[in-house]
């Protein structure tokens, strides 16, 4: 699937093909961290950067990114690579390889969702699309009574929540005879998500301390740095965690 958002399809704007070199980098930065961002400077790579060989700064919604959106849908087409909310809650691709530590965390962070750590709306809505998988976002809106500006601005920041702590996945939603609908998608709980599913051999439960250890040694395979930030500023599903 190529993807080309409404204000790259202008004919006049060239959007620049994926490279071989690119995809090399890509592949090894893969096989280094089995962790990739879609864009951004960070502590790991983006698959826009290593596509361009250089940092992409570009601000908001640009075709600068296209290659890396489209290369993130064929990579999201493999059974080894899966896509969610992990590193800075931010969208990462994930090797199959990381999957049983990641859905192990997962899980525990879950519980912590419904104890209440992360506060009573997230709790509630969690809640609803485990009750009603499949729901789209509107239909959730709806049935928690969010409405107008402030409603739909606590539903983002509780999705968005949701989403980095690894508690729901989305998928597009689709309108009439097969089509897709960009503006809205459906929810499931983190067990009907690629991971989850594609799990075959169960990690075993871990600690704070562990889960954070083990997600420190994949962000940097090197040896943690000087200065690094905290681990739950860069795994926000760690704060849920008891």
């Amino acid at each position: 699937m190529r993807y080309i958002p409404a204000m790259a399809r202008d004919p006049s704007r060239i959007i620049k093909p994926i490279t071989p070199e690119g995809r090399g980098r890509v592949d090894a930065a893969l096989e280094k961290f089995g962790l990739l961002l879609v864009q951004g400077q960070w502590e790991i790579p983006s698959l826009a950067d290593l596509l361009e060989g250089a940092p992409i700064t570009t601000k908001g919604y640009s075709y600068d990114y296209v290659p890396a959106w489209n290369l993130r849908e064929e990579l999201c087409t493999r059974p080894d690579i899966a896509l969610c909310k992990l590193f800075r809650g931010k969208s990462t691709l994930v090797h199959q390889r990381h999957w049983p530590l990641i859905d192990s965390i997962a899980r525990m962070a879950q519980r912590g969702v419904c104890a209440g750590r992360g506060g009573d709306l997230p709790r509630v809505m969690y809640e609803v699309v485990k009750a009603k998988p499949g729901l789209t976002g509107e239909s959730l809106k709806k049935r928690l009574e969010l409405t107008g500006k402030e409603g739909t601005a606590k539903f983002r920041r509780a999705k968005s929540d949701l989403e980095s702590w690894l508690a729901i996945v989305g998928s597009e939603a689709e309108e009439g005879e097969g089509r897709g609908h960009t503006h809205d998608q459906r929810w499931q709980v983190w067990a009907e998500g690629k991971i989850a599913r594609g799990v075959t051999t169960p990690h075993g439960e871990v600690t704070l301390l562990e889960a954070a250890d083990a997600l420190m040694k994949l962000t940097f395979p090197e040896g943690l740095p000087a200065k690094a930030p905290p681990m739950k500023k860069l795994y926000p599903l760690l704060a849920l965690l008891a």
